[in-house]
């Protein structure tokens, strides 16, 4: 069992969510504000990691966000995305675009759950 958290970094911001002790499906209930500039980077790079306590924390998987499929849409609600750099993984997000002038991407928050298994859930 693994004791993940994810890394969220846009450009020279860097969020951390809370580590989830002893498991292999966490569910962070995170939720982040982030600011996007109007020539800014269209990236918003998801690490999750295992968290140890000896040495240095390991890399489970990889995902990106790009802002503009979120500014396109408007609101991605619970998509699943493959996390790379690892065997297998799914990271479960939401994300809305939040805006005060029409087509200047500003804001995207982001809900993550993490997912070991191969398929998402039955709905």
């Amino acid at each position: 069992k693994s004791d993940p958290y994810c890394i969220i970094s846009y450009e020279n911001y860097e969020s951390t969510t809370k580590v989830c002790p002893k498991t292999t499906e966490p569910v962070w209930d995170h939720e982040e504000t982030i600011n996007i500039g109007e020539n800014g980077d269209n990236i918003i790079h998801i690490k999750v990691m295992d968290k140890d306590k000896i040495g240095k924390d390991e890399l489970l998987g990889i995902t990106t966000l790009d802002v503009r499929q979120v500014s396109k849409a408007g609101l991605m609600a619970r998509v699943w995305d493959n996390l790379s750099q690892c065997k297998s993984g799914k990271l479960q997000f939401s994300a809305e675009f939040i805006s005060n002038q029409p087509d200047i991407p500003e804001e995207v928050e982001t809900d993550l759950v993490k997912e070991d298994k191969q398929e998402p859930p039955n709905e």
